[in-house]
């Protein structure tokens, strides 16, 4: 049997974590060490970038181009923790909000 249809809004789940904004970057951009330096979650893009093919042979890979990146998983992965809502399903939208919850998640609204 299945449960009651929850809808989960992640539209503007990434809102100022986007490609090309002007609020964040690639970690080297920002004089990050890595995606898990203090401070990457709010200073870095959560989005892979689009690779051409003039980038085929470096440290990028097509079959990654625009998909969410460490931070952007986590982020989706708390958005729909909070959705789940401890087994009482909840619908809502999630947005960013800054700095990290226990669990090494990015902080997200979920309304």
């Amino acid at each position: 049997m299945r449960g009651p249809s929850v809808r989960v809004s992640l539209a503007t789940a990434f809102n100022g974590r986007r490609l090309c904004e002007s609020t964040v970057g690639l970690y080297e951009e920002r004089g990050i060490a890595d995606w898990r330096s203090a401070g990457a979650v709010d200073q870095t893009e959560w989005v892979n970038q689009i690779r051409t093919t003039s980038t085929l042979f470096g440290p990028y890979q097509l079959q990654e181009d625009f998909h969410a990146n460490y931070w952007g998983q986590l982020a989706m992965r708390n958005c729909v923790r909070q959705a789940y809502n401890n087994g009482t399903p909840r619908a809502g939208a999630c947005t960013p909000s800054t700095g990290k919850n226990a669990l090494g998640e990015p902080n997200m609204n979920f309304g």
